[in-house]
């Protein structure tokens, strides 16, 4: 676990398609928020590269009124012409609040 996220070759290809699906997935999966960085699994960080969503809170499949956010997302980097498997997680947070006068 000691490379360096960004030297990592799955960094550049969550970067690729967080640029271009953010607003998509914010909406879709029902997140705040959404980021890069590694994929932790019982509280515990591994050494995989993740596109994590940020909710608010964590809800049983039951319990959502959203698509549930799956383990992993098919994606087609633009310099390759094979397809990759971008690994995902979920962090329960709170979404950010702007201070008073601040215009966002």
């Amino acid at each position: 676990m000691d490379n360096a996220l960004s030297e990592r070759p799955e960094y550049a290809w969550l970067r690729e398609y967080k640029q271009a699906h953010a607003r998509e997935l914010l909406e879709r999966f029902g997140a705040h928020a959404l980021g890069i960085g590694w994929k932790r699994v019982a509280g515990q960080r591994t050494d995989q590269p993740a596109l994590i969503f940020y909710v608010q809170e964590k809800k049983g499949l039951d319990e959502i009124d959203t698509d549930p956010i799956p383990a992993s997302i098919a994606f087609t980097p633009s310099n390759s012409d094979q397809t990759v498997l971008l690994l995902t997680d979920v962090v329960e947070s709170p979404p950010p609040q702007l201070e008073p006068g601040s215009s966002g």
